[in-house]
This record gives structure tokens, C-alpha cells and sequence, in this order.
């Protein structure tokens, strides 16, 4: 089988995981597979095949089967529903390796900065968290920090190193400075970090003149497609992972289908392999909502007290929750109250009328008062039906600016 299409997303966010779909049929044709996938943010030209430069086939197409089959059609027409991680890591490993290059390059790095029981890290903190394709809950570094601390505080699980992998240039140095004197931190020096946190990143070329972006040369779009590849894999190789919402990060499950792996926010979609990574669970940890100055009625009080929660505000911690009113102020609290690490939500507006819209995918769509999408600082509560495996909202205030403080 030839296999050819043009596609204009990432390698883990779609061009991988279409091919992964599809390879169950593959397997069925017994013809073998060649992937000739163009795409710009990771190929070159003349053809910007974005599979050649980084994968070997091990099984390619044998030229039995004449015809040249797009990789759409067949994801639309066959594309399988993965619900858990051995299968695709074995139809990924039967059909393909990376190049040479890129695994001396995990190789190295592995055996150069991995010592004892590593902790990987993987912050995504861009575009995925703002704007108007909200995929996941943004998470503060504060947030952030929460969960590492409560993970590193547990029986057995106390980390050598750390390595962390983010697109924020400044959330690497944050992990160093807090936790570069108890832990080794290391990270690989990437070709691009988030280009909001340097004025020049090396990554892009600048017009000295205009001071515009100018376009990518091949080599640095060979670079950050490199890039892409090599941290899931250094990420597989780890002990244990806390990631937010991210499919390259996830893929680390897929390559490593024993890794102990947990998602530390919310994930609005199903997709796989994310929506698969169990969320992780903080012990002992209060949150906190003053609500004395909205006029909420009793009934509404009870409501917010008795969601079965999942996640909490920007806070999507999964396990079930206690609550208790006093004077106007909702406290949520799992584990020891009297040991718990305490955070306060802040909602800065009065809730408004909410509306939910079910998708054609069954899950919940938050729109605001004016039936545009919420902003990311919303104040909601999502619920995972664990029959159903359906996300809805049950709870929902704002819009308006919520924030998280720790008090105590």
C-alpha cells in the first residue's frame, strides 16, 4: 500500500495518530505500507514529506496492490478506536523505526543525564491552553508545583532527576530554580522554545528592518521536527511522568505502554491516546470559593456543594471531593482538612445563565451568556461518566476571571 496525503497539524496531534488508525487495515491488506505524508510544519521541499526524514518503514509497500490510497479516506472509512496502549505499541513497532540518528540521539542523552529514578515532566503551557481551540485547562506553574511536590512526597516515588520538557523557555528555568537544588534538572536544549518568552528566538530568522519573522530554512524545520520526536521518546524512558494535556507527551504511554503516567489537568476531547491518561490525584488539598457576595440562593449553594467532582477550576484533580459552607465560603477538601495544602478560587464577576450544546462526540460545549465559547478563565466543573466514558459539564459560573492563591 502507498499511502499519501496533505495534512497541516502536528506529528502527535494528527499526522501520527491518523496513521496509527489506520494500521489495524494495514495489517489486514497484508501488502505492506509506504507513508508519504506532506506537511510543512515538518517537511522540506520539494515535497515536504514529513515521514522520510525521521521514520524507517520496516514493512513497506510491497507493490502488490497498485493503488494509491489517501490516508483521510481511510481514517474516515477504517480508522480504529484505541482504549488501551499494548495494541498500538505493537502495530506502531511492527511498522516502523525512527532514524538512526534520532535513536542515538534519546540514547545519549538517556545515559548522559539519567541518574537513579527519573521524574519526567512535560508543561505545555501555549497555544492549546488559550485562545479560541481550547484543548485543555491552563495550569499555573503554582498548580504545577502543587503536583510535583505531592508526588515527590509519596512512599518510593522520590526522584534522582528531573527532566523536564516544556515549549515555555521560562517554566525550565522555574523547575531549576525551585527544585535545582534537591533534584537534578535536566532538559534538552531545544531548537525553539515558546517565541513569547525570548525577544529573538533562534528558532526564526528576524528582519533587521521590520522586525518581522522571517519564513523557516529546512534545516530549522528538520530541527524542530527532531525536536518533536526526540522528547515523547526521552519521556518514555523515564520512571514515572506528570504531564499536562498534550499528545506528545501522551505518546511516551504509546512507546512505553508500562509507564507510570498521569495527566494533571482537564482534557476536553476523547482523543487518543490523552484522553486515556488517568488524571492524577493530590492528597490532602483544600480548595476554597468565596461566593458571600454573589446572592446565590440556597438551592444553588447546595448545587455547587454537591458536585460529584473530578476536576476543580483550573484544578481538575480526579477522585471524589468533600464539601462544607461557612458564611458564604464553599470549601472542597479531600484527605487530612487539617494538613491540607490550601488554595482559593476567585471569581471576580457574578455568574451568569449557562448553556450546554452536546456535539456530535457526546461531550459538553460551555458557552457564555452571549452563546460564545467560555474564555479559559471560567470557573466549571467537569465530570468523567465512568460507564459512558462521556465528559459534561454539571456546574458552571461565570464568565470572569478566576484565579488560584495559596493561603496556606
Amino acid at each position: 500500500m502507498l499511502v499519501t496525503d496533505t495534512l497541516t497539524e502536528g506529528f502527535w496531534g494528527q499526522v501520527f495518530p491518523w496513521i496509527l488508525e489506520i494500521l489495524h487495515y494495514v495489517d489486514l491488506k497484508r501488502s505492506g505500507a509506504t507513508f508519504k505524508i506532506a506537511c510543512a510544519n515538518y517537511g522540506v521541499e520539494p515535497d515536504f514529506d514529513c515521514i522520510a526524514p525521521y521514520i524507517e518503514h520496516k514493512l513497506p509497500d510491497d507493490g502488490s496492490d497498485r493503488i494509491v490510497y489517501n490516508l483521510t479516506h481511510l481514517k474516515t472509512a477504517h480508522g480504529m478506536v484505541f482504549r488501551e496502549f499494548e495494541s498500538p505499541n505493537r502495530l506502531w513497532n511492527k511498522y516502523f523505526d525512527f532514524k538512526r540518528p534520532i535513536r542515538e540521539e534519546v540514547d545519549a542523552f538517556v545515559s548522559q543525564n539519567f541518574t537513579g529514578r527519573t521524574l519526567g515532566i512535560h508543561f505545555r503551557g501555549t497555544d492549546k491552553m488559550v485562545g479560541h481551540c481550547i484543548q485543555g485547562q491552563l495550569m499555573s506553574y503554582a498548580d504545577m508545583d502543587l503536583v510535583i511536590d505531592d508526588y515527590c512526597s509519596r512512599p518510593g516515588t522520590m526522584p534522582e532527576t528531573i527532566f523536564v520538557a516544556s515549549d515555555e523557555a521560562n517554566y525550565i528555568e522555574h523547575v531549576k530554580t525551585l527544585y535545582g537544588t534537591r533534584f537534578k534538572v535536566v532538559h534538552r536544549t531545544d531548537s525553539s522554545r515558546n517565541e513569547k518568552n525570548v525577544q529573538r528566538p533562534a528558532f526564526y530568522g528576524v528582519d533587521e528592518h521590520t522586525g518581522r519573522r522571517l519564513p523557516r530554512t529546512p534545516e530549522q524545520v528538520l530541527a524542530l521536527g527532531r525536536d518533536a520526536i526526540c522528547n515523547p521518546l526521552i519521556l518514555s524512558r523515564c520512571d514515572a511522568v506528570l504531564k499536562t494535556s498534550s499528545a506528545l507527551s501522551a505518546w511516551a504511554k504509546i512507546f512505553e505502554p508500562s509507564l507510570e503516567i498521569w495527566r494533571v489537568n482537564g482534557f476536553i476531547y476523547r482523543w487518543f491516546p490523552d484522553a486515556r491518561i488517568p488524571l492524577y490525584g493530590v492528597e490532602d488539598l483544600a480548595v476554597t470559593l468565596d461566593v458571600s457576595h454573589l446572592g446565590l440562593s440556597a438551592a444553588s449553594m447546595a448545587w455547587l456543594c454537591e458536585v460529584p467532582h473530578r476536576h476543580v477550576c483550573c484544578m481538575p484533580i480526579s477522585g471524589y471531593w468533600t464539601s462544607y459552607v461557612d458564611k458564604g465560603v464553599i470549601t472542597y477538601y479531600r484527605g487530612d482538612l487539617s494538613r491540607a495544602s490550601r488554595y482559593a478560587m476567585h471569581l471576580l464577576r457574578p455568574p451568569v445563565h449557562h448553556y450546554l450544546q452536546e456535539t456530535e462526540s457526546a461531550f459538553a460545549v460551555l458557552l457564555d451568556g452571549d452563546g460564545d465559547p467560555v474564555s479559559r478563565n471560567t470557573l466549571y466543573f467537569l465530570d468523567l461518566d465512568d460507564e459512558t466514558e462521556q465528559k459534561r459539564v454539571v456546574a458552571y459560573m461565570g464568565p470572569g476571571t478566576v484565579g488560584m492563591t495559596k493561603i496556606c
